[in-house]
């Protein structure tokens, strides 16, 4: 959410604009979230100044610091996900592979789109305002319902857009149809059939008044209502891509029931599941650290569950410089394989979740002066996971380190191997 920026280039920013920025932390101390919260506050009396403001931006910046985050499955502990699994008030939901937004309305505006992320420009919640065809302002400014915020995926019928332009999966596309220019991206939209969909889960406001503080299980109930009005609209005003929001069924059950959902998703390419509490308030910002704070937990298929135990890689050199806060240090290594039965090198994966102290010890500088992978860690080995190999790139996406191969568990690189055949089945 803090763009990679420093404190020192937040802290510069906020000194050429002018704004005063107060301490959240221990002692008044400035934190990212104060300088990003008073930039986009900045931002946002700005656009009311100049009569620019509209409704759906305001109520964002004044109550959501970011979308309500998942934690990650892989950082519970085996007891603890154990019982997170089998308990019948933990709900489950299908993890859509979308482009996340918040759908926002008010009468005489219109609808207007939210991305989680922060423009580094305006240092507010990125706007797909007018960007899906047939959902712009003009076209949703009378709908005779009361003020709302939804909380959605943005998802894509057509992962091709219809051939266009060269896309790898549903994310891309819907990346792609809400980057461009708006003619560009209707256009777009209606040669691949206008196939974009939000797929609703949650609901922050309701009639003007925020739902944020209920329990996850009533908020449910809510979106239910809301998303009812909203296709009786569709039907009364003769406008069918209000149908376009849908309602993202969950599930109750035990573990076993968890992961028969799991499984069955997972072996139609979906990511996985969704867990969240079903008696959680809607938290607006960051918090992580467990189910006790965030709440919602992301279980995604992994290429190790697939492959019936870890896939060891070595580091073979390839670097990406880091940028913004990690600028000067190594931003991302590569790793490769051995491919069965070819014997040849395969580069399966580059990685950039890396500790700050790992940065500095993998960086080196060779003799022209240009950053390089420090020798002494060259070849090195390394448990490595994804959730499946890129049609595209041939490369594990969202790769990540799960440890590394050191004294008695040591490996060399030409033990780390892996069937070409296993790659191709898992390319999505």
């Amino acid at each position: 959410m803090a763009f990679g920026w420093r404190l020192d280039e937040l802290a510069a920013v906020a000194t050429s604009w002018g704004v005063t920025v107060q301490g959240s932390g221990k002692d008044g101390k400035k934190q990212k979230s104060d300088y990003i919260k008073a930039l986009g506050g900045h931002t946002v009396a700005s656009l009311r100044s100049d009569g620019l403001l509209l409704p759906g931006m305001e109520w964002v910046q004044s109550f959501v610091y970011t979308p309500m985050l998942a934690q990650a499955s892989t950082g519970f502990k085996p007891e603890v996900w154990k019982e997170l699994l089998a308990s019948t008030d933990v709900l489950a939901e299908l993890k859509e592979d979308g482009c996340r937004v918040l759908v926002c309305y008010h009468p005489g505006v219109g609808i207007e789109l939210f991305s989680r992320n922060r423009s580094v420009e305006s240092f507010c919640l990125g706007s797909y305002r007018d960007q899906v065809y047939g959902l712009t302002g003009n076209d949703t400014s009378e709908l005779g319902l009361p003020p709302f915020v939804i909380d959605s995926e943005i998802i894509s019928l057509n992962p091709s857009v219809n051939g266009r332009i060269p896309i790898e999966n549903v994310l891309s596309a819907v990346v792609a149809m809400l980057g461009m220019n708006q003619a560009d991206s209707h256009r777009m939209q209606a040669e691949a059939g206008y196939p974009l969909r939000f797929q609703c889960f949650d609901i922050l406001m309701w009639d003007g008044q925020s739902t944020m503080g209920l329990r996850l299980v009533e908020r449910k109930a809510l979106l239910t209502e809301a998303i009812a009005k909203i296709h009786e609209r569709a039907v009364t005003l003769a406008l069918p891509q209000l149908n376009w929001f849908l309602e993202v069924p969950y599930w109750r059950g035990g573990r076993d029931v968890k992961q028969q959902l799991f499984d069955i998703f997972t072996a139609q390419g979906k990511e996985g599941l969704i867990l969240k509490r079903s008696d959680f308030a809607y938290h607006p910002f960051e918090a992580r650290g467990g189910m006790s704070k965030a709440g919602f937990v992301k279980w995604k298929r992994n290429l190790s569950g697939s492959a019936g135990g870890e896939i060891d890689c070595f580091l073979d050199g390839r670097i990406q410089p880091g940028q913004g806060k990690h600028e000067g240090v190594v931003g991302s290594v590569g790793f490769s394989v051995y491919l069965v039965p070819e014997g040849t090198v395969y580069p399966i994966a580059m990685v950039s979740g890396l500790s700050d102290d790992l940065r500095r010890a993998l960086t080196s500088v060779n003799g022209k002066g240009e950053m390089c992978l420090n020798p002494a860690w060259l070849h090195r080995v390394a448990a490595v996971d994804g959730m499946d190999f890129s049609a595209k790139s041939g490369a594990m996406s969202h790769a990540r380190i799960l440890r590394w191969r050191g004294g008695a568990d040591a490996k060399s690189p030409a033990q780390c191997t892996l069937a070409r055949s296993f790659i191709d089945n898992q390319k999505l």
